[in-house]
């Protein structure tokens, strides 16, 4: 849901990004599986997911700005440093750039913002990578999401392989229905998103600084409701 999610970011107000981590401690969980499937809403996954070392960060969050309100992938994070995931973890929630010098040294132009949620995947935990530097990580580890992927899914690898590869194929059609009804429905969603943001907040009582938490939670539980009317996703909420 997450992929139907991430569109929603920016009708619950003046919030960025948000760095969405699914983790579990062994391979074969459907990790990978399910964040290809989230942003084959909108394309190709493999197209619109990048490594985090594949060349520099600054070429990171262009390709990221490029995407505005679609989800994001960046892979590989497993082993990423503590001070190099805080960085990340703030730029994300801040949707834009930093300033940056030109040769002359002038201002560079400003390029593209984002509003959306970033997917990644691992075998650890990066809340506790944080946790674990002892170097005041705390604002940071609010800003970033963790799912549990232990023990959730039944799948056997050979049908995991063959949704896989079936992503591959058969790509953005979600998208592009779901973006139209976007674009027609603004007012509306957005007066149903602040609706579902409150009520998350109240049910979990979330503090001010777990707020990122919180825009996770509105835009998942939104879109569920979104997509289930257009008869897009089917799930079962009382599970």
């Amino acid at each position: 849901l997450c992929g139907f999610a991430a569109p929603l970011v920016k009708f619950l107000g003046d919030y960025r990004g948000v760095l969405v981590s699914a983790v579990s401690y062994s391979s074969g969980q459907g990790k990978t599986t399910a964040q290809n499937a989230a942003i084959s809403v909108y394309g190709d996954p493999i197209k619109l997911s990048t490594a985090h070392k594949r060349g520099t960060i600054n070429a990171l969050f262009e390709r990221l700005g490029a995407m505005g309100t679609l989800p994001f992938a960046i892979d590989e994070v497993s082993n990423i440093e503590p001070k190099e995931l805080s960085d990340l973890a703030y730029a994300i929630s801040q949707g834009v750039q930093k300033d940056r010098l030109n040769k002359s040294g002038g201002l560079r132009a400003q390029r593209e913002p984002w509003q959306t949620l970033v997917l990644t995947s691992g075998n650890r935990s990066l809340i506790s990578t944080l946790g674990a530097d002892g170097a005041g990580r705390e604002p940071e580890m609010r800003r970033i999401f963790e799912i549990s992927f232990n023990n959730v899914s039944d799948l056997s690898k050979s049908d995991a392989d063959d949704i896989f590869n079936e992503l591959g194929r058969h790509h953005g059609h979600a998208g592009q229905f779901y973006a139209k009804y976007l674009a027609k429905n603004a007012d509306a969603l957005e007066k149903l998103c602040a609706k579902v943001l409150r009520s998350v907040n109240e049910r979990f009582s979330l503090a001010r600084e777990e707020r990122f938490w919180g825009v996770v939670l509105a835009s998942v539980v939104a879109a569920q409701a979104i997509t289930a009317k257009l008869n897009l996703t089917h799930f079962d909420r009382d599970r």
